[in-house]
């Protein structure tokens, strides 16, 4: 945590100032009573008016200074939460593509909604508030002492009690967090299923039994939630009886020492003010000290990933000349999908991949940008410059290959920034490629995302992939699929894009072509047995 507050050095020194001067205000509160209580037990009504004034003086600045805490409070507590989701986000970006379908999306996404809530409210703003009570606690405490030693020892010694909580309660409240944590996890990944496959689900009538599975997942929810409630009021329970005791005999130490002349009437008030800026501060401490225990453990878990970050990756400029299988084999969801493959695939080729449906086509595209993990290093990349670099060190050369799947990615973009992903693109480039893969009509209407994108077809989603592979213009492009499901006229245009593509190492899978269409490939890999077969088509 110390390395966001040093990138929040500004809201951190202004909170600390201001915390400084709100535990002044409040301890000064003992002062006021002082007064109050010394002038009306000795009589001198012409000191109560001056006092009445002071005190009406000291509610305006303390109500000012408890509002300036809570604002810098707040501004601290946000800075802080931007720096981790900022890293949060760069971490799991520097993630290979294997590595973030490993967790998956919906663990990634349990941790920005529900975990980072955690973070900020039962972490980073309990530990805030732990700091402002350990200021009201030494200033009280060190004013008790100087007005009264024994009188104030004995009080804060008997107001320490509840202090002790915490360390029995923390294993117990951290488990039941983190264990809520992986039940709304498990219960957001079905509900997302359920969300993603709306209309399959509709069609066949089947949501009653999806649904079931869902109230389950729901139902352990329900107990995960009342559980950590449970743990947590016991808690407080249980602090809420030692606080009354600490309350309660408090009277009976100050009426003692009052009794025996020990202590002032208005001694006594005081120092039964101080001895709460110290009791409340240190109660205080120990239930925010309770919550920050109890969601370190979920603190861990997203630092973990954030430390985890990987260094920038230094491309390769040298291009990409050759793909070499060597003994190659994938297993994939426990299936053997490819095993002892040896294959070659050169720059400036066509391959047209065919298949069986589940024969691993989509496979051995994913496996060529890292979506899918490849054994012993049997994946190979020959360069220009003569290095050959193996699949564990393919973010290296990432950067020159595109691949086109299955479903388009669309953002809530003008479509020109949907082609480019934000990079730098002039208007006549955008026209250009609109106008290459049929989007001519589109190039000049509204840039908002919600009027054109949200509403394409298909065939349509399908050109704006083939314009940003365009753009692109990357040295090796793998097409997995890409005219299944789209009209004639749709597919025709596909196929039409990748006959003028030159000079490229294109690999292309399909189950839909002909024997005309075939003639735009030098080779034809056939995926049979987990195996390919590789022949030629042009002579």
């Amino acid at each position: 945590m110390y390395r966001y507050i040093r990138k929040s050095m500004k809201p951190f020194i202004a909170f600390s100032f201001v915390s400084m001067l709100g535990a002044v205000s409040v301890v000064f509160m003992a002062y006021i009573i002082n007064l109050l209580v010394e002038t009306i037990t000795e009589g001198k009504f012409e000191n109560f008016i001056w006092i009445a004034v002071l005190s009406f003086v000291y509610v305006l600045i303390d109500s000012y200074l408890d509002y300036a805490v809570d604002v810098v409070n707040e501004r601290l507590t946000q800075e802080l939460m931007y720096h981790i989701r900022e890293d949060l986000l760069e971490s799991i970006e520097s993630q290979s593509i294997v590595e973030f379908e490993k967790l998956g999306r919906d663990y990634y996404l349990n941790m920005y909604t529900k975990d980072l809530e955690t973070i900020e409210s039962d972490y980073i703003k309990e530990l805030l508030s732990m700091y402002n009570d350990v200021w009201v606690f030494i200033l009280g405490f060190v004013s008790a002492i100087v007005i009264s030693p024994l009188f104030a020892i004995l009080m804060i010694g008997l107001s320490s009690l509840p202090f002790a909580l915490p360390y029995f309660s923390r294993k117990i409240l951290g488990n039941a967090k983190l264990n809520l944590s992986q039940i709304n996890e498990k219960y957001l990944s079905l509900l997302t299923e359920i969300f993603d496959s709306f209309t399959t689900l509709k069609v066949y009538d089947v949501f009653p039994l999806f649904n079931k599975r869902l109230r389950s997942k729901s139902r352990d929810l329900v107990e995960a939630k009342v559980y950590v409630t449970h743990t947590n009021k016991f808690v407080y329970a249980i602090s809420y009886g030692l606080r009354m005791f600490v309350n309660v005999f408090s009277w009976v130490l100050g009426g003692y020492f009052v009794l025996n002349h020990s202590v002032t009437l208005a001694v006594f008030f005081t120092i039964k003010q101080l001895t709460q800026y110290v009791a409340y501060p240190i109660q205080g401490f120990g239930a925010s000290y309770t919550e920050v225990v109890a969601a370190k453990s979920v603190k861990d878990k997203v630092f973990e990933i954030i430390d985890q970050r990987k260094v920038n990756v230094v491309k390769e400029e040298s291009n990409i000349q050759k793909i070499i299988f060597e003994d190659f084999s994938v297993n994939f969801d426990e299936k053997l999908i490819f095993q002892h493959l040896n294959l070659q695939l050169e720059k400036g080729k066509k391959y047209l991949l065919i298949g069986e449906s589940g024969s691993g086509k989509s496979t051995f595209l994913k496996s060529l940008i890292g979506s899918i993990p490849v054994e012993n290093h049997s994946l190979k990349f020959q360069l220009e410059n003569g290095k050959l670099l193996d699949s564990s060190e393919l973010e290296k050369i990432s950067h020159q290959i595109s691949y086109i799947g299955q479903e388009t990615s669309l953002f809530q973009l003008s479509l020109k920034e949907n082609i480019s992903l934000q990079n730098s693109i002039t208007d006549s480039e955008f026209h250009a490629l609109c106008k290459q893969v049929g989007l001519e009509k589109w190039a000049d209407q509204s840039t908002e995302f919600d009027s054109i994108l949200s509403t394409a077809s298909g065939g349509e989603k399908r050109r704006i992939d083939l314009a940003r592979l365009l753009f692109f213009d990357r040295e090796i492009l793998l097409f997995d699929e890409p005219t299944a499901g789209l009209d004639s006229q749709n597919r025709l245009k596909v196929e039409e894009v990748v006959k003028q593509l030159e000079n490229k190492l294109i690999v292309y899978s399909t189950h839909q072509y002909d024997e005309e269409f075939m003639q735009q490939f030098d080779y034809c890999l056939e995926i049979q047995d987990g195996s390919i077969v590789m022949r030629a088509i042009k002579a």
